[in-house]
């Protein structure tokens, strides 16, 4: 489907740039075609160009997710220029500007463009810091809740057997929720500790049928953890 829309883009781009080739060369008599002339075919097929590419999504990548927090301003600034350049080559055709002072106005308008490409570039580099530290914060949590799903599968084949378990894996379950994320080192190594004790607990009760004694205990110690990381590092 992206792949079909991009084929899409790009026809529709190479024939814009047709039409304004056309449109220009045959509405423009020969004797015209002077420094105007090719300067504004030159801004015509470059706005058209940007406005596809940034409309359409030509050159989306990879990290398009990324840019997403610039993406906004991008537009915002691409549509502005675009309304811009487009006036200055209406007004200088019918005023009869001199190519000096179009050429001053379109390189103003192209530098209006480029600030916007800077802030969005800031934007999308701010959105980027900020999703890499909520990740970084919600990682051990997340290692946390693995584990505990990963036991649950295991003695949710044997309820009857493993009834007791299965309350206080809830009840630790329970407190997770209310586990705030953080980067904090000291958080975060207890978190590594907290997964650690419960997927021994899930090695003992697939391995070993008389283990109910140590994972009870596993469990316990991984309750005590769990309340010192509640209650040090989260809100």
């Amino acid at each position: 489907m992206k792949t079909t829309t991009k084929n899409f883009g790009t026809i529709v781009l190479l024939a814009g740039i047709a039409v304004i080739f056309a449109g220009f060369f045959l509405f423009v008599p020969e004797e015209k075609r002077n420094a105007v002339f090719w300067l504004d075919l030159t801004v015509a097929c470059f706005v058209f160009t940007i406005s596809c590419v940034i409309e359409l999504g030509l050159i989306a990548n990879s990290a398009f997710d990324k840019q997403v927090g610039g993406l906004g301003i991008r537009l915002s600034y691409v549509r502005l220029y675009s309304t811009l350049a487009i006036a200055i080559i209406v007004i200088g055709y019918f005023a009869k500007i001199q190519f000096n002072y179009q050429l001053f106005f379109q390189l103003a308008a192209a530098f209006i463009l480029l600030l916007g490409y800077f802030f969005s570039h800031l934007s999308s580099s701010h959105t980027v810091s900020v999703q890499a530290e909520q990740d970084t914060q919600r990682k051990g949590k997340d290692e946390i809740n693995k584990a505990i799903s990963q036991f649950e599968i295991l003695i949710s084949k044997d309820a009857a057997k493993f009834g007791a378990e299965k309350q206080k894996i809830d009840t630790i379950k329970e407190t997770v929720r209310y586990l705030s994320p953080t980067n904090n080192l000291s958080a975060n190594e207890l978190d590594v500790e907290i997964t650690n004790t419960i997927q021994q607990a899930y090695s003992v009760a697939k391995n070993n049928d008389n283990g109910r004694t140590e994972i009870f205990s596993l469990l316990n110690k991984c309750e005590e953890l769990l309340k010192l990381r509640k209650n040090t590092y989260s809100n």
